[in-house]
């Protein structure tokens, strides 16, 4: 191994969970590496319990062996500086490191010649102060060139000395490595927790949320139409949700940002997070307080994120009040205003005839609201209990969605790309053509009529559970045809079950000749009557829906998954891993996860995921082979292949698997009996596949009004029921 390196503050140290994570692997594949390569870093330190080594070490270590892991050198690259940059948070304090490297990269980001901020000509690499003083002054001239009035970066690199100059290094880094300061300065607020930085991390948004806001509020419709668009967001805080704005509306649209934030610091940052994204610094304007000046432009698009509140200091009317003066401020002009806030206030029910109940339905009343939405918990990912809810209000909507309002509700859901974008189209279908029965038919909520709302004081804002028109007309039709084709395939199933209601094909029986010998599966794979493979550590991304291979893992093998819920494209496999095999029809695939689970594998042609193997039944001339049918069951039937709770590893490896040797004729029978029984058990598990989905559409049917039962024709009715 190397040996112990000097001084590790520059870089920082990992421990073997952080390595596995940078290198894409899991935990255990870094210990085999650590045992099997003389060369990989040294432990620094002596605490056996939690190893730790050095950042740029192992980062070098990895890129050398490229080969391993499924990280990209870029990746490998970042993610290094990064670490190494975390390693001086206790020298600069958090947040004093995200601002002096915020305005390094920003600085960087302004160059027009886009020229590092240390060169090699500094002369400052033997680390003595004279030459650090002279580097970091050439930075700081740079910085007074660019901010002459001290708008966004001039005062956090001012107020710093020499001593920052190794932070300019590392902003040069994360540039490299992220192919431009802009990518750099998202990845490192995206790795903002990293840093220890709690207040700019607590209170964040979950980055899909901030993508649906930006998809919901129509910037790139708009930018499209008009090539600009301005946005006004009235609680920016270190500009998440602008930047999701700014990115929906596309490159090639001219941006104006105006914003409020009540805090110097995430102001600044935020002003520096427009600049480095794109936006023009007179088109720019992000303001420290409450209120917006619209002096710079007319907003289009408004956003207020209500920041949290405890439940106990939650008052519901403040909320639309707080609604009505961002409406206020951003002018008649403005199109689309968003906010998100509480739940409980924006569409949980209230007390009829208060302040909150009547604040509400005035503003329903007012008929700016388009769209209502619940949203799933956990969107402040720090606030798991905390529910929120986005109102979308809209002015000048289409004629026929005037007096009413979408209601949608996707709390029960995770907000995955699916839902965002089902949840996406049900919004702008409603702002492009309003009410059509006949029309697009929401999935994610129903309209309803705010006159109906306002019969129902206090009334939470869900969609109503009631069909719609579009049910009523396709949906039922479509659920009744869908409940008699179970029913077409039950009574088949049946019937082709009557032909298996005789006696098996195989009678066990009390053995008297001779006792079988026995052997072991590493015996049997030395004598290469079996062969062994190895699975594949895929990686997750390369996993695709339409790709050629169906991929068999741990889940699959374990029966908690369906093989070909997942797939691999036959470019990526072999771009990727070249020495991947495909199975052969009849191949076995074995996992060891407490108990051993086989499966076999009758198509072949599919890629096993590590934990898993295979084991191959070779040809053999002078002995009996068993069928993959017999294997698979005799090797389930092993003697001592669990695992204790308190362990690791199951007590005894695969190749110690202990197996009989059965004669020819043992293996016809007993694969003729195993062939029987798996298919009277395919035959069974179809018929309750069948009996799941006519129960599952009939109770669904009931439980909207969609459906009613009668009773069963007589020609069905059996006489004994």
């Amino acid at each position: 191994m190397h040996d112990a390196p000097g001084p590790v503050g520059a870089s920082g140290l990992m421990t073997l969970a952080e390595i596995s994570q940078l290198a894409g692997v899991s935990r255990p594949a870094v210990t085999n590496w650590r045992r099997r390569f003389p060369d990989f870093p040294a432990q620094i330190g002596t605490d056996a319990a939690r190893p730790q080594f050095d950042a740029g070490q192992v980062t070098g270590w990895l890129l050398a062996h490229n080969t391993l892991g499924h990280a990209q050198p870029s990746e490998l690259q970042f993610e290094g500086a990064l670490h190494s940059l975390a390693a001086y948070a206790t020298q600069f304090e958090p947040t004093r490191l995200l601002e002096v490297t915020s305005a390094l990269l920003c600085l960087r980001a302004l160059d027009d010649h886009d020229e590092p901020l240390f060169s090699a000509g500094d002369g400052s690499a033997a680390g003595d102060a004279e030459s650090c003083e002279r580097a970091w002054a050439r930075i700081v001239a740079r910085a007074r060139e660019e901010d002459e009035d001290d708008e966004f970066l001039l005062g956090e690199i001012e107020s710093a000395d020499a001593s920052t100059v190794a932070l300019a290094r590392l902003a040069d880094s994360l540039t490299e490595a992220a192919y431009g300061p802009a990518n750099a300065h998202e990845k490192l607020l995206a790795a903002r927790h990293r840093l220890g930085l709690t207040e700019l991390t607590v209170n964040a948004l979950a980055p899909q949320l901030t993508l649906l806001i930006a998809q919901l509020s129509g910037a790139e419709a708009h930018a499209s139409k008009h090539q600009a668009v301005a946005f006004a967001d009235f609680h920016a805080g270190a500009g998440d949700v602008l930047q999701a704005l700014a990115e929906n509306a596309g490159p090639e649209a001219r941006i104006r940002v105006l914003a409020a934030e009540a805090d110097p610091l995430r102001a600044r940052l935020s002003r520096r997070r427009m600049l480095i994204r794109g936006v023009d610094y007179m088109d720019l304007d992000v303001q420290i307080g409450t209120e917006i000046q619209r002096d710079l432009a007319e907003p289009d698009i408004a956003v207020i994120c209500l920041p949290y509140r405890v439940g106990e200091q939650r008052d519901p009317a403040s909320v639309f009040a707080q609604i009505r003066r961002v409406l206020d401020e951003s002018g008649d002009t403005c199109a689309t205003t968003i906010v998100l806030g509480p739940a409980d206030a924006l569409v949980g029910p209230l007390a009829p005839m208060s302040q909150a109940e009547r604040e509400r339905q005035r503003l329903l009343d007012t008929g700016l609201a388009e769209a209502v939405v619940r949203l799933p918990g956990g969107m402040i990912p720090f606030r798991p209990g905390y529910h929120s809810s986005l109102w979308i209000l809209r002015r000048n909507p289409v004629p026929k969605a005037r007096g009413r309002v979408l209601l949608c509700d996707v709390s029960a859901q995770a907000l995955t790309s699916e839902v965002t974008r089902k949840l996406t189209e049900d919004v702008r279908h409603w702002r492009a053509a309003g009410y059509d029965p006949a029309g697009h038919s929401p999935r994610s909520g129903a309209p309803i009529d705010i006159r109906e709302l306002a019969q129902r004081p206090g009334a939470p804002l869900d969609p109503p559970r009631k069909p719609s028109v579009y049910e009523w007309v396709l949906g039922i039709d479509e659920r009744v045809q869908a409940i008699r084709q179970a029913e077409a395939q039950l009574a088949k199933q049946e019937t082709q079950g009557a032909g298996k209601r005789g006696p098996l094909r195989g009678v066990a029986q009390r053995r008297t000749d001779q006792v079988p010998a026995r052997t072991t599966l590493g015996a049997l794979i030395t004598a290469k009557r079996i062969e062994v493979i190895a699975g594949l550590r895929l990686d997750a991304a390369h996993l695709a829906p339409g790709g050629n291979h169906a991929v068999i893992g741990t889940a699959e093998v374990a029966g908690r998954a369906e093989v070909g819920e997942r797939h691999i494209d036959l470019l990526t496999l072999t771009a990727n891993y070249g020495h991947a095999q495909l199975t052969r029809p009849g191949d076995l695939v074995v996992c060891l996860n407490g108990d051993v689970t086989v499966l076999v594998d009758e198509q072949g042609a599919n890629v096993v995921e590590f934990p898993a193997r295979v084991l191959r039944i070779l040809e053999h001339r002078r002995n009996p082979q068993p069928t993959p049918r017999v294997l698979a069951a005799l090797l389930e039937a092993a003697h001592g292949t669990g695992r204790a709770g308190t362990a690791v590893r199951a007590a005894r490896k695969l190749e110690d698997f202990e197996l009989p040797l059965l004669s020819t004729r043992d293996i016809q029978h007993y694969d003729r009996l195993l062939k029987d029984l798996n298919d009277r058990r395919a035959l069974i598990a179809g018929q309750l596949a069948s009996i799941d989905l006519i129960h599952g559409l009939t109770r669904r049917g009931l439980a909207d009004g969609t459906l009613t039962v009668g009773p069963a024709p007589a020609a069905f009715e059996p006489s004994d029921r």
